[in-house]
């Protein structure tokens, strides 16, 4: 199952945007790499097309790291994907449902009872035969091609992230193409599990250049929250796998995908090693009202000049824009930093992908707002300090709770409040 399109990957994190990595692994003559977030990645030589692995030889015993006869093993696929799809419809009953590298289409097949479906499949081959089975299916999950059939309720992507040169591009554009509150339903190896860790390059899914990304919960969950999805759901479930598939992969170690191949002994097994997750993530729109709930009490206090630390998609940075002269919004993360600035903005509003830049900000700031609405901040100790460093000396300091304990080591003293932030002044 794979991707639609084969974009170039990225040279940094797909999770966090760091561009410095760390060798781990060298397998298959293609080099691991391993970010300081916990995310590992492929190193793809240039010019190398990874659609070029999925071809039929790829669904039909001619790749080690494939399947032994996909169509033979239907019906236990199909068997596994009805208990994905009851996992789907706890939070989704129906509507609208796009399958990324949907392969034949047996997922579709089993949904289309609920859902109207669309299937995105790269491999030329498996495309054909969802086309020639009534099935509507296309080849490259692109802004054009979605805004045409979409908006979507749910979207689905098993065990086909780990696969792409650059999930971003296909996330992005599911992003613009689902209704908001929609479900994302991925499934994906967990880099971080016990079993992972222990074998090392030896991992059964560390089979490069099949797969190119390497997740863990926490990387997996900072890649959907840098492309509007919020994680809710992360599992390791126990999975129906056909004993055919199981049987062939496992052989890559011993020998005899030949005669697996050719015997495809029937049934399906239940299996789990604790190294495969399925997470379910919500569609949040940009200007969600639960994101900007936090800003409330900060816009009711917006005077002068404000600085918003951390301001995510910038939705709550334009809010605080109504009542304040000019509001200056700072978001580190790239991927993040380039869906704030691609909407518009007043002309009193101001992004910065810098933060120092704006620490140093030599005319200061009547208010500065640490909300952290994507989960980005990691040491907000650092971050008070500089905030207070950028704060007029009558300004207001505006947090999450989280913030409390650390008002008395600063001088603090609670000016306002409400269930969701607290406005401070310097005692």
């Amino acid at each position: 199952m794979r991707e639609p399109g084969a974009p170039v990957a990225p040279a940094g994190c797909v999770a966090c945007g760091r561009v410095a990595a760390r060798p781990l692994y060298e397998v298959n003559g293609f080099a691991i790499v391993g970010c300081a977030c916990g995310l590992a990645r492929t190193v793809l030589p240039p010019g190398f097309d990874p659609a070029s692995i999925y071809t039929e030889d790829y669904f039909h015993g001619g790749h080690p790291d494939g399947y032994a006869d996909y169509t033979a093993s239907g019906e236990e696929l199909r068997h596994e994907f009805r208990r994905i799809l009851a996992a789907l419809r706890t939070h989704v009953p129906g509507g609208s449902l796009i399958e990324i590298g949907c392969a034949y289409g047996y997922f579709l097949d089993e949904a289309a009872a609920q859902f109207r479906t669309l299937g995105v499949e790269i491999s030329d081959h498996a495309r054909e035969v969802c086309l020639g089975r009534g099935l509507d299916a296309i080849a490259e999950a692109t802004p054009e091609a979605l805004a045409a059939r979409g908006p979507f309720d749910a979207a689905v992507m098993l065990d086909v992230l780990e696969h792409m040169p650059d999930p971003g591009v296909t996330l992005d554009a599911l992003h613009g193409a689902m209704r908001p509150g929609g479900q994302l339903v991925l499934s994906t190896g967990d880099f971080a599990s016990a079993i992972a860790r222990g074998m090392g390059k030896h991992w059964r899914l560390m089979t490069p250049p099949q797969h190119l990304w390497f997740f863990s919960p926490a990387t997996v969950t900072a890649l959907l929250r840098r492309h509007g999805f919020r994680v809710h759901t992360v599992e390791h479930p126990w999975k129906l796998v056909p004993v055919a598939l199981a049987l062939y992969q496992a052989s890559r170690y011993v020998g005899g995908q030949d005669l697996i191949r050719r015997l495809m002994p029937p049934g399906r097994i239940p299996i789990n090693l604790f190294d495969a997750m399925r997470v379910i993530a919500t569609h949040i729109p940009d200007d969600d009202a639960g994101y900007l709930r936090p800003y409330a009490l900060a816009a009711r206090h917006a005077r002068g000049r404000v600085l918003d630390l951390a301001c995510g998609l910038g939705g709550g940075t334009r809010l605080l824009a109504a009542s304040a002269t000019t509001v200056v919004g700072v978001e580190g993360d790239p991927g993040v930093f380039a869906r704030a600035t691609a909407r518009p903005a007043g002309g009193n509003v101001r992004f910065d992908a810098t933060a120092p830049t704006a620490f140093h900000d030599p005319e200061g700031f009547d208010q500065v707002v640490v909300l952290d609405p994507l989960g980005g901040i990691t040491d907000l100790d650092l971050v008070i300090v500089r905030a207070l460093a950028a704060l007029r000396p009558t300004g207001l300091l505006v947090t999450t709770p989280a913030a409390q304990p650390l008002a008395a080591r600063y001088g603090l003293v609670e000016v306002d409040r409400d269930d969701a932030s607290i406005a401070w002044r310097r005692a």
